[in-house]
């Protein structure tokens, strides 16, 4: 996947905010990426302020390769079609005016992400790179506590349209497109529509409230219609010359992030008008919405000032282990005839065992021994990373799972105070890091519910952030509302039952939170 010099490639090591970058294209090409993301970056800032990015502490990595290196890719990845589910996207054109980047993939897993990315210098166009609309879903979809759903269609829709309409003859300019409203023919039906007044805009639309409550399922009549009206919603308050109408429109949504529920006085205080009014300017803007675009300018990009330098072996070593890994998880779940990874694993494992000390490299290894199911080798790795306080919140959750393995009771009994703490320990450290794992949160419920500790106000309150940051998962919810009741407030657990029964549409899970509640 990715090989050292001593195989013909001269690799280069750089950074820069929030990536890692592995490159064997020159100097000059690998800093003209560099600018050129940089750039990309600020354009899908236009729809979402960096400030409201899913935070890591893990930088993305980036393999920028050449054409000639195609054979260091699985060919399951090469023959793949475009639109793979899960975790993976890959486009044949990243820039659509005929520039490319073949193939564009990434890989992910709960802490990480890694793009190899093959760039043949002659074709990329400077102006015309932007991110794909994938990523851009990803930024939505990964922001811990989660954007509610309307929030996440509005934004995505309005950024794939602007990825599809590139402007290929100005510099530096873009334009979101025309709105197209609920389909073709519902748009050419609405652009001669009549003024707000003569028709009522509310039979047009569906109740701000549904729209911000809920997002009906895929397929369902009513579907449509909330995917274009939340489209239309996030472009009335966003594609706008009033900054205090996005200020607004950001502290709304933060709010309702944060699990205010979306009320009417919630939305009267942002905007200065209720529900009702709100659908009068939305019925005036979707006339205009139809009609006209709107044009994104972009500021002049400055040269990426960053050091770029020979990669060593160690970083080489890692990021070639964190990719493999990856990759082989992938081919694992879809392709179980494809050939194993194992060769490329064996020369960072080798390294370690030699006397490589570098703990992200360890931490690289620990996770791939782990997936393959070597726990006493990953638990050793694991443990020597984790000593030197790597940041990699997922060695951290695969350490204490593999301690926790090791001292549970298979007979129901509750494991030991210390034993509880000892296997516990890691996950503390990594709700320090980003990003937050929903694993870690259900994990340490799950210790702390099944030992003789007894947990402390601030350990409960660890657990109820949890709660903030992955209101959907109903196993931690219901194990914190079990620890509330036994160790902390019963009003809240009975707080916490309510909410699960509000929320929980699977029976069994049902009847325990209605067990919690009436105990």
């Amino acid at each position: 996947m990715v090989v050292t010099s001593n195989q013909g490639l001269t690799w280069q090591h750089t950074e820069m905010p929030g990536y890692e970058i592995l490159s064997c294209c020159s100097v000059s090409v690998t800093r003209d990426f560099m600018l050129e993301l940089g750039r990309a970056e600020t354009l899908v800032q236009y729809l979402l302020p960096k400030e409201y990015w899913p935070t890591s502490d893990v930088p993305r990595v980036v393999i920028l390769s050449i054409p000639e290196n195609l054979r260091l890719m699985p060919r399951e990845l090469l023959n793949e079609d475009n639109g793979n589910p899960g975790f993976v996207y890959r486009g044949k054109r990243l820039n659509l005016d005929g520039s490319e980047i073949i193939p564009n993939i990434e890989l992910g897993d709960q802490d990480c992400s890694m793009v190899f990315a093959t760039l043949d210098p002659r074709s990329l166009d400077r102006e015309r790179f932007m991110m794909h609309p994938a990523h851009v879903r990803v930024l939505l979809a990964n922001r811990r506590p989660p954007w509610p759903d309307w929030l996440v269609a509005g934004v995505a829709n309005l950024y794939t349209g602007l990825f599809r309409a590139m402007l290929q003859d100005r510099n530096d300019t873009f334009s979101i497109p025309n709105l197209e409203w609920i389909s073709g023919e519902a748009t050419g039906r609405k652009s001669g529509m009549p003024r707000a007044g003569q028709e009522n805009e509310r039979n047009r639309f569906m109740p701000l409230q549904a729209m911000l409550s809920h997002e009906p399922s895929l397929g369902s009549a009513e579907w449509p219609l909330w995917n274009a009206q939340a489209t239309l919603f996030v472009r009335w308050a966003l594609c706008n010359e009033s900054p205090s109408r996005k200020k607004a429109f950001w502290r709304f949504v933060a709010r309702t992030a944060d699990g205010e529920p979306a009320t009417e006085s919630m939305f009267r205080e942002a905007f200065g008008c209720g529900y009702d009014q709100a659908l009068v300017e939305l019925n005036e803007y979707l006339a205009i919405a139809i009609k006209g675009q709107v044009e994104v300018h972009l500021p002049k990009a400055s040269p990426a000032m960053t050091d770029i330098r020979p990669a060593s072996d160690t970083e080489i070593l890692r990021i070639k282990e964190d990719w493999t890994r990856l990759a082989a998880a992938y081919l694992r779940a879809r392709y179980p005839e494809a050939e194993p990874l194992d060769n490329r694993h064996r020369a960072a494992l080798r390294a370690c065992e030699n006397g490589n000390l570098d703990p992200r490299l360890l931490a690289a290894v620990g996770l791939c021994e782990s997936d393959t199911g070597h726990d006493i080798s990953a638990r050793a790795f694991l443990e020597s990373a984790t000593e030197s306080k790597v940041v990699r919140p997922r060695a951290y959750y695969e350490l204490a799972r593999l301690r926790y393995a090791m001292v549970r009771r298979f007979d129901g009994s509750l494991i030991s105070a210390v034993d509880a703490d000892w296997a516990v320990a890691p996950l503390l450290v990594a709700f320090g890091q980003s990003p937050a794992l929903k694993d870690s949160y259900s994990l340490a419920a799950k210790i702390w519910l099944n030992s003789e500790f007894i947990l402390t106000p601030e350990k409960l309150r660890l657990l109820n952030r949890g709660l903030e940051l992955f209101p959907e998962d109903m196993d931690l919810l219901y194990n914190v509302a079990s620890l509330n009741h036994k160790y902390g407030s019963k009003e809240d657990a009975m707080r916490l039952a309510e909410r699960g029964l509000r929320l929980s549409t699977h029976s069994e899970m049902r009847s325990e939170f209605e067990k919690l509640r009436s105990n």
